[in-house]
């Protein structure tokens, strides 16, 4: 399953981990596909992203950690970035307002730098071809 997950050029949901599973193997049950997410979720080995019930594989090993998911909004594409330090702070405030944390998912939203990058000359072609185009009022 983690294979499938890190062939993927997308995060995927449990569905379409369970459609490409069962292709390469055939039928599939979904509980037992939910349950291996979570123990690799539960492991570190992979992340859920909360705000699209997707998941990717946890690119920085089999070290603890926690980190800010990075998702592009044109393009979708999540890249993990460690944030440790932000972690810790959030947990001590909560712990501060007696406060238990059983999940803490950072995610954040916007254009990856490609993507940025298309948008941006995307627009300079089209306000060239605006003004070389233009009717004369």
């Amino acid at each position: 399953m983690l294979e499938t997950q890190a062939g993927a050029d997308q995060p995927l949901g449990a569905y379409d981990i369970i459609t490409r599973l069962a292709a390469a193997d055939g039928r599939v049950a979904p509980p037992t596909v939910y349950r291996a997410l979570d123990f690799l979720v539960g492991q570190s080995f992979a992340h859920r992203v909360y705000s699209k019930s997707v998941f990717v594989v946890c690119r920085a090993g089999d070290v603890p950690h926690h980190a800010a998911l990075h998702l592009c909004r044109a393009c979708g594409r999540v890249v993990e970035v460690p944030c440790d330090l932000l972690d810790h702070q959030v947990v001590a405030r909560a712990v501060g307002a007696s406060f238990s944390v059983e999940t803490l998912a950072v995610e954040v939203r916007g254009p990856c730098d490609a993507c940025s990058e298309r948008a941006r000359s995307g627009a300079a072609f089209s306000a060239a071809f605006a003004a070389k185009w233009r009717r004369p009022d």
